[in-house]
């Protein structure tokens, strides 16, 4: 018999039961960041393309296009490290050293967020 999530499976929603573990999971730019730079030093050791490609995807078990993306997006990764203060460093925490809750990611992180500027107000508050 084939368990099946949500309605299908007998629940009332298909929202996720408490301590269930998220199907799909995305990595952060500082991981992935990491990934790119270790695949980079796989293809050193690999004799051919087909062998890296192998190796890759049996390593971080996904798909090959999945993996060839992170690699080719490695500037990508490394410039949102930079920008959001992402990674080694990094606690984790959003309140600034010294402080307690208050502004503390915007006193930790300058105020940055993932976003770029762009629609809405012009001028900034003064």
């Amino acid at each position: 018999a084939e368990i099946h999530k949500g309605i299908a499976g007998g629940e009332n929603s298909n929202r996720r039961v408490a301590g269930a573990k998220a199907v799909r999971v995305e990595e952060g730019a500082a991981t992935k960041l990491k990934m790119a730079k270790d695949m980079k030093e796989m293809k050193k050791t690999c004799a051919n393309l087909k062998e890296w490609h192998e190796a890759c995807v049996k390593k971080y078990g996904k798909k090959w296009w999945s993996v060839e993306k992170i690699v080719e997006s490695e500037a990508e990764w490394c410039r949102r490290v930079q920008k959001l203060r992402l990674g080694l460093g990094t606690t984790g925490s959003t309140a600034a050293k010294g402080t307690c809750c208050k502004g503390g990611r915007m006193l930790k992180k300058g105020g940055r967020g993932a976003r770029q500027s762009g629609a809405g107000r012009k001028d900034l508050y003064r």
